[in-house]
């Protein structure tokens, strides 16, 4: 083996050990979430979000928060319900959580509803 195969493979390893390391932390906070706690208690419990964002209606009507925890992204640019891990918190037009939700992880609930 040359050293670039060898160094490709150690990436590939400590990369794998990373996201599994993630997704352990991610899954053991998940379990810590109650419904009406705030944006930033739930940033305190899961840590900041890979992705966070204001939501509106098709209209423009503005109706809460979201922040994304990405675990396992298999296309950058792309969504697949197949293969992408990661976790999705919403939050009300107070900053209180009404619904966390996962993507192909398993031992994860879903807590509360996506109703408004």
């Amino acid at each position: 083996m040359n050293i670039k195969v060898i160094t490709t493979i150690i990436v590939l390893l400590v990369s794998a050990g990373a996201h599994a390391s993630y997704e352990s932390d991610l899954v053991e906070a998940y379990s810590q979430l109650k419904l009406g706690i705030s944006k930033e208690t739930a940033q305190e419990i899961m840590g900041a979000p890979t992705e966070s964002s204001k939501n509106l209606t098709k209209k423009g009507e503005f109706i809460g928060y979201s922040y994304t925890y990405v675990i396992y992204k298999y296309e950058e640019d792309l969504v697949n319900l197949k293969h992408d891990k990661l976790i999705q918190l919403f939050f009300d037009v107070d900053g209180k959580l009404k619904w966390a939700v996962r993507q192909n992880i398993k031992g994860l609930k879903e807590i509360g509803t996506p109703a408004r």
